[in-house]
């Protein structure tokens, strides 16, 4: 072992028990004796510190002397800027073996419509034994017809312990009647931190009627940015009386897209009085492809202003029509599987946290 490999060993043991300041001294007299790895995280520790712009030339030097991992953090950076040479270092990355640029590549052959490309490059993800690759691999074969390799892939990765593919293999269980081996699998999926895991756990207790422990998984599950969640979460608050959380929620749901917490954010206005908001927000439900809301905008738009009817703090709100909630569990369709990165830094993002568990900035 070399001075600089005995540096770089150091550095990351520095890093590793959260000792940022020595690791960047460390990785830098790495770096300093032309260390290739030592330099990308002499980089890394440089963002880490807020110095984005001589972060980014550290590691450029360092994808220069052939580190896999800065190569793939090169082309992030550039991709961020439009410049097309990131795919060209994201390729190189590949090739050299980094296996979330495999990943990457995997789901850009995907997108472009090269499914044997994308398998290739997906399998050379799992030869390094990555459950993500695993995973979407299993998508794809799937989604070209070969549900038995497909579903295979899905359940080695779930049972590698990717949480998202362990939400998949419950759903399947759940709709096949299977209750006791979905939530197991729900189960490890939220304990492994994923929300839709979470989310998941809701639905099972849902389903049996235990309310309770239902919207408990449903705030652990909005908690972690679930946006189901937050619509179910809603339904049976509103049901015991707490409106006006409820309607806080049912918001946040909209606003980020949810078409149901839209339709169900348009009745509670409704309910409430207002009814030009209401009617905005059913069109927009309409137009997120709800279709129940197609009728209730020409309801309102054939009722004039002065006819509308005013709130009846006595009806409730089920004299509109009873909140829609998911009620089954959710089956990922087959879609590119893509890479997620932090916008900031670069460090692959674990699909659970709100936060680069890398620098602090929020993910997404």
């Amino acid at each position: 072992m070399t001075r600089a490999d005995k540096l770089y060993r150091n550095g990351v043991e520095a890093r590793d028990r959260g000792d940022y300041e020595q690791a960047a001294h460390l990785f830098a007299q790495a770096a300093a004796k032309g260390h290739p790895a030592g330099t990308y995280g002499f980089g890394v520790e440089q963002m880490r510190q807020g110095q984005a712009v001589e972060g980014a030339v550290t590691v450029r030097r360092a994808a220069e002397l052939g580190d896999a991992a800065a190569m793939m953090m090169t082309g992030l950076l550039l991709a961020m800027r439009s410049d097309p040479e990131g795919e060209v270092w994201i390729g190189r990355a590949a090739a050299a073996g980094d296996v979330d640029a495999q990943c990457h590549m995997g789901s850009r052959m995907w997108r472009e419509g090269r499914p044997k490309d994308a398998a290739g490059w997906f399998s050379a993800a799992v030869s390094q034994g990555n459950t993500d690759a695993m995973f979407s691999l299993g998508l794809l074969l799937d989604s070209q017809g070969d549900s038995s390799q497909g579903q295979a892939w899905i359940l080695r990765a779930a049972q590698g312990g990717n949480a998202v593919a362990m939400v998949l293999v419950g759903a399947q269980a759940f709709e096949a009647g299977n209750v006791e081996v979905a939530e197991q699998w729900f189960r490890r999926s939220a304990d492994a931190g994923n929300a839709s895991g979470m989310f998941h756990m809701g639905l099972v207790a849902r389903s049996r009627g235990d309310e309770a422990t239902a919207i408990s998984w449903y705030r652990q599950a909005v908690e972690g940015g679930e946006l189901e969640a937050m619509n179910n979460l809603a339904v049976l608050l509103n049901r015991r009386g707490e409106r006006s959380e409820a309607l806080q929620l049912y918001r946040r749901g909209a606003e980020n897209g949810d078409g149901t917490a839209m339709s169900n954010l348009a009745y509670m206005l409704e309910e409430d009085g207002d009814s030009d908001a209401a009617l905005d927000w059913f069109r927009r439900a309409r137009d997120a492809g709800v279709d129940s809301a197609t009728a209730e905008v020409a309801r309102l738009e054939k009722v004039p202003d002065r006819a509308r009817p005013e709130k009846n703090p006595t009806s409730g709100f089920a004299r509109l029509q009873t909140p829609q909630d998911t009620a089954r569990p959710t089956v990922v369709s087959a879609a590119p599987a893509r890479a997620n990165f932090c916008s900031e830094c670069g460090a692959k993002l674990d699909g659970a946290g709100r936060f680069c568990q890398d620098c602090g900035a929020p993910a997404g």
